[in-house]
């Protein structure tokens, strides 16, 4: 078996499976089983010398199936478990779509 291969029965049978690491997330209309990794929450700035006091981004990133869901573009809003967050990036990752975002919060 090629290494390809091996990655690829790996997404499935190891990292996306819901008996390991995946949940259940609802990410515009579908709900996916993915993995959902949450960044540290930073002050939101307007410069780096003027914050906007008060607005913090929430980041995450989202590791979903390629085509289980369509592919977001950058400057999308996706609505992730009920919350607009805004696609940052975007890659196709050996069979996984990997979606940077992030929301904001008060």
């Amino acid at each position: 078996m090629d290494f390809k291969s091996m990655v690829a029965l790996d997404v499935n049978d190891v990292f996306l499976c819901g008996n390991e690491f995946a949940e259940m997330h609802r990410i515009d209309d579908d709900l996916v089983e993915c993995v959902i990794d949450e960044l540290l929450t930073k002050e939101a700035a307007d410069t780096l010398t003027n914050p906007m006091e008060g607005v913090f981004l929430n980041g995450i990133t989202i590791y979903v199936r390629t085509g289980d869901i369509r592919k977001p573009v950058e400057g999308e809003v996706l609505m992730i478990d009920g919350h607009m967050h805004l696609v940052r990036r975007v890659s196709d990752e050996m069979g996984m779509l990997v979606i940077v975002a992030e929301a904001n919060e008060q």
